[in-house]
């Protein structure tokens, strides 16, 4: 008959890798804009973000914008100090492919360029 652990014994998840305690940034691109109806129309067709600057209840308040960028990451959209300066931060619960992190930064770099022209426009390969 096998031995089972006992209760007090911790059990290693089968990955081997404790499992995350959140997500984590894989990048931030900060930019300034005085996120007007134009602005915030942009985010939504050019990064297919969804917004919600008003919610319905302060108890309740979900991120200022989001988009998904796969099943464990998104684009969200941050407010950085002053009213008109933000971000557009890619977060990660899993291990995207650097690749994949990569093209997903230099839209973000594409979506702040429209928004700022300061932003540095996104190189050329």
């Amino acid at each position: 008959m096998p031995v089972l652990p006992s209760v007090t014994e911790q059990t290693p998840p089968a990955t081997g890798k404790p499992p995350a305690a959140g997500p984590r940034t894989l990048f931030s691109v900060p930019f300034r804009s005085q996120m007007n109806g134009a602005e915030i129309a942009h985010l939504r067709a050019e990064a297919g973000m969804t917004t919600h600057f008003h919610p319905k209840h302060p108890a309740v308040a979900p991120p200022l914008g989001f988009a998904p960028l796969d099943s464990d990451s998104g684009l969200y959209l941050t407010r950085v100090g002053e009213p008109d300066r933000w971000a557009l931060e890619g977060r990660t619960w899993g291990e995207p492919d650097r690749e994949i992190a990569e093209r997903w930064r230099r839209h973000a770099l594409y979506v702040a360029h429209g928004l700022d022209p300061k932003v540095a426009p996104v190189p050329s390969r």
